[in-house]
C-alpha cells in the first residue's frame, strides 16, 4: 500500500501509464496498490532510482518479500532470489511458521 506521494514516488514518469493500465490501483484514503505482476517502475537496469530516497515506500525496503499475515511471497526479480542466496533466511522464517512462496 503507497500514499499518494509515494505512488508519485516510485512510478516517477509512468504514473499515469501505470493508472491506466491498472498497474497502479487507487484505493481507499488516498492510497494506492502497485500491483505485483508489474515491474516496478522505478527499476532501471535492475537498479533502484529512489534506493537511497528517505521517503521510499516500506514494500520498497522490504524487497524481495511481500509479508501477508503468515505467507511471505518472494520476488523472483531479485538476483538474490533468483541464485538461491535468500536460503539462510528462509529457513528461519519457516521455522517461526511463515509459508514462503513465489510470485
Amino acid at each position: 500500500m503507497l500514499t499518494a506521494k509515494q505512488a508519485k514516488l516510485v512510478a516517477g514518469e509512468k504514473l499515469n501509464e501505470l493508472l491506466k493500465s491498472k498497474g497502479l490501483t487507487p484505493v481507499a484514503n488516498g492510497k494506492y496498490v502497485l500491483e505485483l505482476a508489474v515491474t516496478c517502475p522505478s527499476l532501471i537496469n535492475s537498479k533502484c532510482r529512489i534506493h537511497s530516497h528517505p521517503q521510499r515506500p516500506l514494500t520498497c525496503r522490504e524487497f524481495p518479500l511481500s509479508i501477508e499475515g503468515k505467507v511471505i511471497w518472494l520476488s523472483g526479480s531479485c538476483p538474490a532470489v533468483r541464485a538461491q542466496m535468500m536460503y539462510p533466511y528462509l529457513a528461519k522464517l519457516r521455522l517461526m511458521g511463515y509459508k514462503i512462496k513465489n510470485l
